[in-house]
């Protein structure tokens, strides 16, 4: 039998959770159910890659609200649950284990994933969650150089982080600057210059 809820919300980032507010301003009882793919509350990512590594932020400051705030405003929460499935018809979740939840409004909030590479298998780490950046960081411990590929956003500021702190990066891409994609042409050509002089290595 499914279990049934007024609102879910899958996916635990900062909209999911920023959409609880929302919510209540409308609807202040009705049913509200937060499925996360992590066992953790939702949190902010950007400082994964930036703040964390300058000491900035640090991992406990990372949730977007306390728990308290999913207890005040009644909000079942499913964390280290991946849904896997929505049946539209029956207007249903499934998640991994076969469990059903029945909605009567669903919000589909789960940002988005890293590119999957076709090689690399168990040598290549992808970076997105806290669990990414305790892996990342505890490899700087023991380790000095790092290979990076990708030239967004993320890239960049790891790159940035990781030779703040003293170690040796390469960038990899398939653009010819980093930010390419995000940067007018003439501000990506500076940015790539400024890594380069700054030590990292750029390869595009």
């Amino acid at each position: 039998m499914a279990h049934q809820f007024k609102h879910i919300i899958v996916g635990g980032g900062i909209a999911g959770a920023s959409a609880i507010e929302g919510i209540r301003m409308r609807d202040v009882s009705g049913s509200i159910a937060l499925f996360g793919k992590e066992n953790r509350l939702p949190y902010d990512r950007p400082p994964l890659s930036k703040g964390l590594w300058l000491g900035k932020a640090t991992i406990d400051q990372l949730p977007v609200y306390p728990q308290s705030f999913y207890s005040s405003n009644s909000v079942h929460l499913f964390l280290g649950t991946e849904v896997c499935e929505i049946d539209v018809k029956k207007s249903q979740v499934v998640d991994r284990s076969g469990k059903r939840f029945t909605y009567e409004k669903l919000l589909i909030a789960t940002g988005g994933a890293p590119r999957l590479l076709s090689f690399g298998e168990g040598v290549v780490h992808y970076f997105r969650t806290v669990d990414d950046y305790v892996e990342l960081r505890d490899a700087t411990k023991s380790l000095d150089s790092f290979l990076l590929i990708g030239g967004g956003f993320i890239g960049a500021e790891l790159a940035a982080a990781l030779s703040v702190i003293g170690k040796q990066v390469t960038m990899i891409f398939p653009d010819r600057w980093v930010l390419q994609k995000v940067l007018p042409a003439d501000l990506a050509e500076y940015v790539t210059r400024y890594y380069r002089d700054k030590g990292v290595t750029v390869i595009s």
